[in-house]
């Protein structure tokens, strides 16, 4: 059973939020896309990978947003599961990740 957002319409910025599976967007984010009219509105697209990067998941979110305003997304490395490292964005590394999240959100406004 799916979930709906209540009040969709009065939404204008959107944040999506994923990882990137097999390089491109996991089925149930495009289901989710393909759920609802983003017309008008701005998306703010985020994600994490485990090392290979954004894959085409920014792209595959700009397709499926048509009439949306797609705003420059921001992607970190968020573990390599290949490699048994889980939830790398700690210690260090997440004053490093948290630096460059707060620079991608200035310049989404």
């Amino acid at each position: 059973m799916a979930t709906t957002i209540p009040d969709f319409d009065k939404y204008e910025r959107i944040f999506i939020g994923t990882l990137t599976w097999n390089m491109a967007l996991p089925q149930f984010v495009v289901s989710f896309l393909d759920s609802y009219d983003f017309t008008g509105k701005t998306i703010i697209p985020f994600n994490t990978h485990g090392g290979y990067g954004v894959g085409s998941s920014f792209r595959q979110i700009s397709a499926n947003t048509k009439g949306a305003n797609v705003l420059e997304g921001c992607t970190v490395k968020g573990g390599e599961e290949t490699n048994g490292l889980m939830r790398i964005v700690k210690d260090k590394n997440r004053e490093k990740v948290s630096r460059e999240i707060d620079t991608w959100l200035e310049t989404v406004n």
